[in-house]
C-alpha cells in the first residue's frame, strides 16, 4: 500500500470516529505525504551515518564530540563523508579538531582531499595543522609536492616533519637524499641521518 493510500485510509478512519478535519487541513497533510512519498528515494541515496557524523561534527557542543564524529567520518568513508571532512575544516575553529579532520583527509584519495591538504601544507598560519597536512600527504605518496613544500617551509619544526613524511613514501629515499645534499640546518640534518645514512662513514666502518 503506497504512503498516500494509507494517508487517505488514516482520515477516513478518523472521520468515522468522529474526528473533524476541514478540507484544508486534509489537503495540507496529503500533499505532505504525497512529498514524502516522492522524495522518499532520494532521502535512500544519501548514506545515514556519514549525514549522522556530519551533523555531530559541525554542531556538537564539545570539542571531544566532534572529534569523535570527524573519526566516524574517516572510517564511514566515501564521498559523502569526505565532503563531510571538507565541510567540518571549512567551519572549524578548534585546533584539535581541526588536526584530528586534516588527519582524517589523508584516508580519502580523492582529488578534492590532496588539494585540500595541500592548501593548509602550503598556506596555514599554523605549523601544527601544516605538520598534520604532510604526515596526511605521506599516507597518499604525494612525494614531489612534500619534496618541493620543504624548499619553501620556513618552519624548521614543519622541515622535519616533511622529512619524517618523504620518509613513509615508496619514492621519498631519493628526494631525502637531495635534501641532505643542501641542507645545513643540524636538527633537519640530524633527523635525515636516521632515513639517510651518510655512505662515507659507512663505508669506513
Amino acid at each position: 500500500m503506497s504512503t498516500l493510500c494509507r494517508a487517505v485510509r488514516f482520515f477516513r478512519d478518523a472521520g468515522q470516529g468522529g474526528y473533524v478535519f476541514s478540507m484544508r487541513k486534509i489537503s495540507t497533510a496529503l500533499v505532505s505525504f504525497a512529498l514524502l512519498f516522492a522524495a522518499a528515494p532520494l532521502i535512500a541515496q544519501i548514506p545515514p551515518a556519514a549525514a549522522v557524523s556530519t551533523r555531530a561534527a559541525i554542531s556538537g557542543t564539545e570539542p571531544g564530540e566532534r572529534v569523535e564524529a570527524v573519526l566516524a567520518l574517516r572510517k564511514t568513508g566515501g564521498p559523502a563523508a569526505l565532503k563531510g571532512l571538507l565541510d567540518v575544516i571549512t567551519v572549524e575553529k578548534h585546533k584539535g579538531v581541526r588536526i584530528h579532520a586534516v588527519n582524517a583527509l589523508g584516508f580519502f584519495d580523492a582529488p578534492e582531499a590532496r588539494a585540500r591538504l595541500r592548501e593548509i601544507a602550503g598556506d596555514d598560519p599554523d605549523g601544527d595543522l601544516r605538520t598534520a597536512a604532510v604526515m596526511a600527504l605521506s599516507r597518499l605518496g604525494d612525494t614531489q609536492y612534500l619534496a618541493d613544500a620543504f624548499d619553501v617551509e620556513t618552519s624548521t619544526h614543519v622541515k622535519i616533519a616533511i622529512v619524517d613524511a618523504l620518509a613513509r613514501t615508496e619514492d621519498g629515499e631519493k628526494e631525502l637524499e637531495k635534501i641532505k645534499s643542501k641542507s645545513g640546518d643540524k636538527r633537519i640534518k640530524g633527523r635525515l641521518n636516521l632515513y639517510v645514512p651518510d655512505r662515507k662513514k659507512a663505508k669506513g666502518r
